[in-house]
């Protein structure tokens, strides 16, 4: 997990930052292979400060984005003016 501007590329898709920047998560397996990734993208900074794995598998992010700008988290774009949580499905 972490932040990003511009593209970036863990071993899938490329993600790409629509403006300042992106927050960012990616998994890999034991071995080091490429499970998975994805971004969480906004014109204005979006910083991704924390992550737990619960024992389904699923992924739980939190974070916050500056000056009460849109998160765009893939499946919704939502308002965020303070901090956010995203789950994530394995």
């Amino acid at each position: 997990m972490g932040g990003f501007g511009d593209v970036v590329n863990f071993g899938g898709n490329d993600l790409g930052a629509m403006g300042a920047y992106g927050a960012f998560y990616a998994r890999y397996d034991a071995q080091g292979a490429y499970l998975v990734s994805t971004a969480f993208l906004s014109s204005q900074p979006v910083v991704g400060t924390s992550l737990a794995l619960l024992p389904s598998g699923r992924v739980v992010i939190g974070g916050y984005a500056l000056y009460g700008t849109t998160v765009d988290f893939g499946f919704a774009q939502l308002p965020s003016t303070d901090g956010f949580v995203a789950v994530i499905n394995p």
